[in-house]
């Protein structure tokens, strides 16, 4: 299943925020995007440690086992994490 940003900020959020009622106006009304906002991303990458580098076709994280390439390096970091919790595609 391929998530688009959406899904996957609100599936961040939902993980991160768990007891924020009507998740998907909050994160309209703040404007949170995981996959390119660094403000949002940063502190989920230095708190679970997820590693982040270009390759030849994008971006590269990577967190033991896990690993995802995007087109950018906070998309592919918001993918790693949703790897990580066992979550997405």
């Amino acid at each position: 299943m391929v998530m688009d940003d959406h899904e996957i900020n609100l599936t961040i959020a939902k993980l991160e925020y768990p007891e924020t009622r009507n998740l998907k106006l909050w994160v309209q009304q703040n404007l949170v995007s995981f996959t390119d906002g660094w403000y949002d991303i940063g502190h989920i990458i230095e708190r679970e440690k997820i590693g982040i580098r270009p390759v030849p076709n994008g971006w590269e994280a990577f967190y033991d086992d896990s690993v995802v390439i995007a087109d950018t390096p906070t998309k592919a970091a918001a993918l790693c994490y949703l790897r990580i919790k066992g979550v997405g595609g």
